[in-house]
């Protein structure tokens, strides 16, 4: 009976066997059948695709030529936030007062792979040197604010600002 019993155990082990060697030559039949004929190329070509990207952005450079004080690179609701900020600290240095600052990020255009925007607005109103004191603070500030409407109203002791532009930045990749 032992013998009997030892030769239905190494039949067992011998099927067992067999069974895993058909499971790994099934397992790697399908995985060539789901693998594209070009998936080497194609995962290569991304590969480098990515890390261009990676690279781009780590050394600020891009295809198009900005100059580097033209474009923040942070993104545009921070951009949007900090930029709210910059408009009120340059009011409250020249003791301007301000009303109305609305900062926020645009949707993305069609430029929207290459920069996002971040819009703001405000009416300022006080004397002329406190205008000019603001403008000139945020003009030299930096990303650079491009200006879409200025509509700057005299007054007989104060002016009266309304301004709205933009700022620019560059669309970041999460790595």
């Amino acid at each position: 009976m032992a013998a009997n019993g030892s030769v239905n155990v190494a039949r067992g082990g011998f099927l067992a066997g067999i069974a895993v060697i058909l499971g790994v030559a099934s397992f790697v039949a399908l995985v060539q059948l789901a693998t594209p004929a070009n998936f080497s190329e194609r995962r290569d070509k991304i590969g480098a695709e990515i890390e261009s990207a990676r690279e781009r952005l780590r050394s600020g450079r891009t295809t198009i030529h900005y100059a580097r004080s033209a474009v923040c690179n942070i993104p545009a609701q921070v951009a949007a936030d900090d930029l709210r900020d910059r408009v009120k600290s340059a009011a409250a240095t020249s003791g301007l007062s301000i009303s109305g600052i609305v900062a926020t990020a645009s949707p993305p255009g069609e430029d929207a792979q290459i920069l996002n925007t971040a819009t703001f607005q405000f009416e300022a109103n006080g004397r002329l040197d406190q205008v000019i004191s603001v403008l000139r603070t945020l003009a030299e500030g930096t990303p650079t604010i491009f200006v879409d409407t200025a509509d700057l109203q005299s007054h007989v002791t104060d002016v009266n600002l309304k301004l709205t532009g933009r700022v620019f930045c560059a669309v970041h990749v999460q790595s």
